[in-house]
């Protein structure tokens, strides 16, 4: 049996929408955002996040497993392939930076599937004239 050109033409827009899916449900991106010291002291317990950045004397340093330990905050730095323990007196952090997600390219592929759908659900009704 012979396929049609609108086979191949729906088979192609099957995976443009898969792969538009996949896309979607996939973790996403994330951006820093900086948070207070207050805010941090109620974050970092609660949320546990993996990695935090503190500003400290005009230098950003990145801290792994962070956490809150009376007034200091401790953590591991990881640079030039050694790891090492610190611990910051928390009045002596300038701010601090935690990663939140990014929902603006969840946004724009999820839009995109939907009109990529509009526009496959109205080339499917219309018939085809074929000379």
């Amino acid at each position: 049996m012979a396929h049609s050109p609108l086979d191949r033409y729906h088979f192609r827009t099957v995976r443009v929408v898969a792969v538009a899916i996949a896309l979607l449900v996939s973790e996403g991106c994330a951006t820093w955002k900086g948070i207070s010291r207050d805010e941090m002291v109620k974050t970092v317990p609660r949320e546990r996040p993996a990695v935090i950045r503190v500003v400290q004397n005009g230098s950003v340093v990145q801290v792994s497993t962070p956490r809150i330990d009376g007034d200091s905050l401790r953590g591991t730095v990881h640079a030039d392939r050694v790891s090492k323990d610190v611990a910051f007196d928390l009045s002596s952090i300038v701010g601090i930076q935690v990663r939140r997600p990014n929902h603006t390219p969840v946004r724009i592929v999820a839009a995109s599937v939907v009109g990529l759908s509009i526009i496959w659900l109205i080339a499917i009704d219309q018939p085809r004239r074929v000379p």
